[in-house]
């Protein structure tokens, strides 16, 4: 299992990338943060979601990539769907990514499991999250920078829930 200070952007595998399968290897993301980020269910999140999220984190200079926790074929999750996600899905069908982050593959977990990897590779944060706004600040303020809300998504405490969270030097 993956250590905080370890190496974590040596994975590779096949992903959904904008409705096309492709290959993707981790250290293409060198010299960008990394939130590497596990789904407990498979389409828990719309596609329209996971790229509204994926393009506040890239405006604070981070990637967004999704590990979906299932068996089955990335090209069928959104079979039937209009939109497919643009943001990275990786696939895990046997599960190798899921042990090495130490993420259950049989049990998946009821919240997100979500790593913050450092631009140098190195892994420096593991974070269990709802896949809301409020927490989704507080991973962007620990990155360094939080992202503006859009106006339909604020709500009276995330400003004061955003302004407690820890930020990690950069």
């Amino acid at each position: 299992m993956k250590r905080n200070g370890t190496y974590a952007l040596d994975f590779q595998g096949p992903a959904l990338v904008g409705g096309h399968i492709t290959y993707l290897r981790g250290r293409r993301y060198l010299n960008r943060v990394v939130a590497l980020c596990f789904l407990p269910y498979a389409r828990l999140v719309p596609a329209e979601k996971l790229d509204r999220q994926a393009r506040r984190f890239h405006e604070i200079g981070a990637a967004l990539l999704i590990v979906a926790s299932i068996a089955r074929p990335l090209h069928r999750l959104w079979a039937g769907e209009r939109d497919k996600p643009v943001t990275p899905v990786l696939a895990d069908l046997c599960g190798r990514l899921h042990r090495s982050f130490g993420v259950p593959v049989e049990e998946p977990a009821r919240r997100y499991q979500t790593f913050i990897i450092d631009r140098t590779g190195i892994l420096r944060l593991r974070v269990n999250h709802d896949f809301f706004w409020q927490d989704l600040t507080v991973l962007g303020s620990t990155i360094g920078v939080t992202p503006r809300p859009a106006a339909n998504e604020r709500d009276s405490d995330a400003d004061s829930r955003a302004a407690g969270a820890l930020s990690l030097p950069g």
